[in-house]
Formats: C-alpha cells, structure tokens, sequence
C-alpha cells in the first residue's frame, strides 16, 4: 500500500468519525434538552403561601360529557365559594396549607414530551374544547392572588405506572408532562370547606318544639288542615309537657323527643341553593310585590323542591318543626321534597352551578 493510500484511508477514517461526531452531536443536545429542568420547582416565583386568595379546580366527568368547578376566593374581606354562589368559607389555614404544597411541588420526572401520550396520562385540559375526546381529561387546578394574577397553573393526572407515589402533571400550553409527588390537599368537597353543622344546636337548652304538620296542596292551591303538636319543658332536667290532649294510660316518649333533638343538632349541610329574588328574608312574597309577579324561574325553582310561596310565609308538602331555646333563638325546618344525587348536582345543582360560573373558562391556556 503506497503512502498516498494509506493518507487517503487515514482521512476517510476522519471523515467518517467527524461525521459521526455530527451526527451524535444533535442527540446529546436533545438529551439535555429533555433532562434540563428535571428536579426543578414548578413555580418557583410563588414564595409565599399567603399570597393566595383564590383557588380554583376544575374537572370533568366523561360520562355526562360536563366540566365541573370548584373555587374558594378571598372576596370583599371574607371567603366565599363562588361555584357554590358565594356561600361563606372556612377557607383561611385549609388553602394556606393547599398554597404550601404547590409552593413544594417540583419536576421529579420527566414521562413524555409527546401531545399522543397526554390520553394516556390524563392529562388533557378539561377545559380543551379543541377535542373531542371524552377520557383522559385531567384536575386543573388554578391559584391566584389577589390581583387576579396566576401564581401557579397544573393539570393533575392520574398516577405514574411505575411510581405509585407520583401523578402524572403537565402545565397547561406546554407538551411536556412530569412524574410528581403531589403532597397537596386539593379537595373539592363542599363540606371540607365549610361549617357543616347547621344549627350547633345544645339539646340541653331546647325547650319548646313544635311540629306542624299542615301541607300545601299544588293543584288545589290551598293549605291541608294537619295536626300542630307543641310539646315544651321548663329546663333541661324537666319532664316533657304537651297541651294536646293525650289518652288515658299513656304519656311523652321522652327518648323519642331525645332522639328527636339529637338528630337536629347534628344536622349536616351537604349542599346550597340560593334564596330565589322575589322573597323576603323570612321568605315571604316581598313587601308590595304579588305572587303573581314571581318570575317563573324563581317559582319553578321553590315548587320542585317542594315549597310553595304565599303572602303568609312558605310552605312545604312535607310540614315544619319549630324549635325555641332558653336563649330566645328559634329555628324553622320546613321540610320539602327528597332530593337524591351526588357530587356537584347535590351540593350546588349542576345547572345553577354551571350559571354560577359562565364565562370563567375564556383566555385559558390548554
């Protein structure tokens, strides 16, 4: 072999070798690339857990095809559930707490950069109105200031295949979607977010209950005659008394009245209407307005629960008790219609819910 061809052999061997250089050089970049902001925080500019007054989650059942929202807001001074119309909040350590975890989540893993793979993960905006697709739409959860400005901004998905301890998140306009330990409260449960109790009634300080039993007949527009039962004591350590007449060889069941005012202390709020316009506060036809002038809306919305306003007060098909305490407070159940559902439609109505919150899905990144 002459020098001339092994010099040539020599410089084809380099050429290959740079080529190979050049080639191999895009994939260590594109490796970089992938793993650069690995192990990094997700919103590294929200410090201060304080900063936020406004919480939104957002998510969406694909078996009625609907989004549902929940949010808790600082709003006028007090926090109110705006998806719930603004019903008060015991919101204050609960979202600090929710607040600091987001401040904590950072980018563990990194799962995919492909928009094929956001099905997969449940990570597809439930607010993407782009796609048809029904499953895979994750949680978004939305936080901000007072301001209105966004502190932070994720798509939860469901958990990562072979991190249990980690959920598929993507930030919403980005492909990218990372495994994370997601420590965060992010419940949306109504009664996690409110005083449930709806009385606080001290049974001890009941002393008079009166059941009434009169029901108002829809067709024939009046008022059914029943019985009003009063039974009263003078304290807390006295018999029960009754004014009506009770028979010969009988008497109060008092464990009953006991039962009675037990179950009434412990009544639980699951769910919140708001009082319909065209009413009092005590729930009669407002001074100088008529029941005729009720918006249909408004009426539609008493009836199917089962209450029927009138010039007198309201009333329901299933009667009322009252209840008085020595501390001169009295409550009024009236009774109406049952009503069985879950999630959203129960604690908020999913229509009126959806009315609650028209038009706060504009200008969102997906």
């Amino acid at each position: 072999m002459t020098e001339l061809q092994k010099t040539m052999i020599f410089a084809g061997v380099a050429v290959l070798l740079a080529g190979a250089a050049f080639v191999r050089a895009p994939d260590r970049a594109l490796h970089n690339a992938t793993f650069n902001d690995q192990g990094e925080k997700f919103f590294p500019e929200f410090k201060d857990p304080r900063d936020c007054t406004d919480l939104e989650v957002i998510d969406y059942d694909p078996s009625t095809a609907r989004v549902g929202r929940f949010q808790v807001k600082l709003k006028d001074g007090k926090w109110v559930i705006p998806s719930h119309f603004d019903y008060p909040a015991d919101a204050k350590d609960r979202l600090a707490r929710t607040a600091g975890g987001v401040i904590d989540l950072t980018k563990d893993t990194i799962r995919s950069d492909r928009v094929e793979d956001h099905e997969e993960m449940n990570v597809i905006d439930p607010l993407d109105d782009k796609t048809n697709v029904l499953k895979g739409r994750g949680k978004r959860v939305t936080l901000r200031d007072k301001s209105e400005k966004v502190l932070a901004d994720f798509i939860i998905g469901k958990e990562v295949r072979d991190h249990t301890d980690q959920r598929y998140v993507r930030v919403p306009g980005q492909k990218r979607t990372y495994g994370v330990k997601v420590n965060v409260d992010l419940s949306t449960r109504f009664a996690d977010w409110i005083e449930t109790n709806l009385l606080k009634l001290d049974s001890g300080r009941v002393r008079r209950v009166v059941f009434d039993l009169r029901k108002f007949d829809p067709d024939r527009s009046m008022i059914i005659p029943g019985d009003v039962l009063t039974v009263e004591r003078k304290d807390s350590s006295s018999p029960w008394t009754t004014t009506a007449e009770v028979p010969a060889g009988q008497e109060l069941d008092s464990d009953k009245l006991q039962t009675l005012l037990t179950a009434l202390g412990d009544l639980k709020i699951v769910g919140v209407r708001p009082k319909p316009e065209g009413l009092s506060q005590d729930l009669k036809v407002s001074a100088g307005g008529d029941i005729k002038e009720l918006t249909r809306q408004t009426f539609a919305s008493l009836v199917t629960k089962g209450f029927y306003p009138t010039r007198e007060g309201l009333y329901s098909n299933q009667g009322e008790v009252i209840v008085s305490t020595d501390e001169g407070v009295v409550y009024t159940l009236r009774y109406g219609e049952v009503f069985i559902a879950g999630g959203l439609e129960l604690s908020a109505g999913v229509e009126d819910a959806r009315a609650a919150g028209k038009g706060k899905d504009k200008d969102q990144k997906t």
